[in-house]
C-alpha cells in the first residue's frame, strides 16, 4: 500500500471516523510528528527572533538613557564652572577698581555634542543655546567697553579695566550688568538640567564641590592676551 499524503488522509479520516484499516493511522503518525515537530521549530525560531529583538531594543535604550545623563551631567559641571568664574568675578570688581575679567573659553562640551542636543528636552536644548550666545555675545561687548582689540574673539583672553579711570560715566556699573546678564542665562540652563537630573539617582547623591577656578591668583595682573 502507498503512503497517503496528509490531504489525502485527512479527507480519508473525515469521511470515515472510524476507519477499517488501521495501518492507515499506523502510517500518518510519522507525518503528523513531522507536520507538529516542524511547526514547534518554526514557532521556537520566530519566539527567538523576536525575544532578540525586544532585548536589543531595551539594550538601546539603556545606552540612549545613559549618552543623556552622562551629557546632562557634563553640561551642568560646565556651566557651574563658568558660573563660578563669573561670580568671583563679580564679586572682585564690586570691590576693586583694577581687574582683568577673565572671558575663559567654555562650552566646549556644548559645541561638540551639537548633534547630541536631541537627547535633551526642548526646554534644556534652548536655554543652554541661548546662555552660549549670551555668553558670546555679553563677552565682546566687555571688550568694546574697554576698547581692547574689539576686533578679535573675546573668548579666551583676559581684558584690562581700571575702573579708577573710567572711559565714560558708570562703566563700572555697565560692566558689573554685563557679567551679571551672563550669570543669569547660565543659571537658567542649570535650572533646566537639573529638573531632569532630579528624577535620576545621580542628584540625589551628595556631591563634591567642583574645583575652584581660577585659583587664588585669578585676579594677579596678567600681559594682555
Amino acid at each position: 500500500m502507498q503512503p497517503l499524503s496528509f490531504v489525502t488522509l485527512a479527507v480519508a479520516l473525515i469521511a470515515d471516523t472510524q476507519p477499517s484499516n488501521i495501518s492507515a493511522w499506523q502510517s500518518a503518525i510519522p507525518l503528523f510528528a513531522a507536520v507538529v515537530t516542524a511547526l514547534f521549530g518554526f514557532g521556537g525560531v520566530i519566539v527567538g527572533l523576536r525575544w532578540n529583538a525586544r532585548q536589543a531594543e531595551k539594550t538601546e535604550q539603556r545606552l540612549r538613557d545613559n549618552r543623556r545623563q552622562v551629557l546632562r551631567i557634563s553640561l551642568w559641571a560646565e556651566l557651574k564652572s563658568l558660573a563660578r568664574v563669573i561670580k568671583e568675578e563679580i564679586a572682585y570688581i564690586e570691590n576693586n577698581n583694577f581687574t582683568w575679567v577673565p572671558l575663559v573659553e567654555s562650552f566646549k562640551i556644548y559645541i561638540e555634542n551639537i548633534e547630541n542636543l536631541g537627547l535633551l528636552t526642548p526646554a534644556e536644548a534652548e536655554t543652554i543655546t541661548v546662555a552660549y550666545y549670551r555668553y558670546q555675545e555679553n563677552a565682546g561687548y566687555i571688550a568694546r567697553i574697554a576698547k581692547d582689540q574689539p576686533e578679535k574673539p573675546a573668548i579666551g583672553r583676559h581684558i584690562e579695566f581700571d575702573f579708577s579711570k573710567p572711559t565714560y560715566p558708570n562703566m563700572k556699573i555697565d560692566v558689573l550688568n554685563t557679567l551679571s546678564g551672563i550669570v543669569l542665562s547660565i543659571e537658567e540652563a542649570m535650572r533646566a538640567i537639573e529638573k531632569e537630573l532630579r528624577r535620576t539617582d545621580w542628584f540625589g547623591v551628595d556631591k563634591q564641590e567642583l574645583p575652584q577656578a581660577g585659583g587664588p591668583d585669578a585676579h594677579a595682573p596678567l600681559d594682555p592676551v
